[in-house]
């Protein structure tokens, strides 16, 4: 399937993309704050930075947030169709766009 000459690959990708993004602003926006973890000489560290509530909501309302969801919802039938016709294609441009993420509960481990 090719929507405007863009591969079924280049949907995935475009999809995944916005998929991270939003689940990272997602969490911020959870969290009401940023949180990083860094290796540090006596270990792991975890630095959280606490948001205002007005910036929590200025971020919810913002453009690029409502572009991101909107632009996702658009994509979910055709991503669904995709994934229903090449099952693996899915993993190949997660493997290819985060090949050292490990997974939540292996990073949880780590720290």
């Amino acid at each position: 399937m090719k929507i405007q000459d863009l591969s079924n690959e280049e949907v995935l990708l475009m999809y995944t993309l916005i998929e991270d993004i939003l689940g990272d602003m997602n969490e911020i926006i959870l969290n009401k704050g940023v949180k990083h973890v860094v290796d540090s000489p006596v270990g792991k560290l975890a630095l959280f930075m606490q948001l205002e509530d007005e910036k929590v909501q200025e971020m919810k309302n913002g453009k690029k947030y409502k572009l991101l969801t909107s632009g996702i919802k658009k994509l979910v039938p055709v991503v669904e169709i995709i994934n229903d016709s090449y099952p693996e294609l899915s993993d190949k441009i997660y493997d290819i766009l985060f090949p050292l993420n490990m997974d939540d509960e292996d990073q949880e481990e780590n720290l």
